[in-house]
């Protein structure tokens, strides 16, 4: 059953979804998630261990129905133009639009990817004008980026 628990905080904004599974996604839990999403800014939707690549995107198309094929590096956008992927992401065949973000093994067959993969993680250094010390990257210090 479709739950909204809003969060009390002093940003004003936020809730968490629960009784949903977005793999199965149908038009009036879809309409009430938007509603979620429009009136609370941010959303966590619990439960969704098992959510495959495939529905992930297919939620963003239903948000954004020009989205199809203008991110994760795919269609009429190449996101290897825009900054460093290679060392921290990775395509997924099953969804050429999703990508895995982050640091680490992923293995052959997850998701259809075709051999193991070891993603480095992300850095800054190779695009801001001014990037961190050795020392502040060490002390935890980061830059914003953006990318999606």
């Amino acid at each position: 059953m479709f739950k909204v628990t809003p969060v009390e905080s002093s940003a004003g904004f936020g809730a968490f979804i629960e009784g949903i599974d977005v793999n199965n996604l149908d038009e009036p839990t879809f309409l009430k998630l938007q509603t979620a999403v429009y009136k609370y800014k941010l959303v966590v939707v619990k439960g969704q261990k098992d959510l495959t690549p495939t529905s992930q995107h297919a939620l963003n198309v239903r948000f954004d129905p020009k989205t199809q094929g203008v991110h994760g590096g795919t269609g009429t956008r190449q996101a290897t133009s825009a900054i460093p992927t290679a060392t921290f992401s990775t395509h997924l065949p099953e969804a050429p639009d999703v990508r895995i973000v982050g640091k680490g093994l992923v293995p052959k067959d997850h998701f259809g990817t075709k051999e193991d993969q070891v993603l480095a993680g992300g850095t800054h250094v190779g695009f801001h004008e001014t990037p961190l010390s050795p020392k502040e990257l060490d002390a935890g210090d980061s830059r914003l980026w953006r990318w999606h």
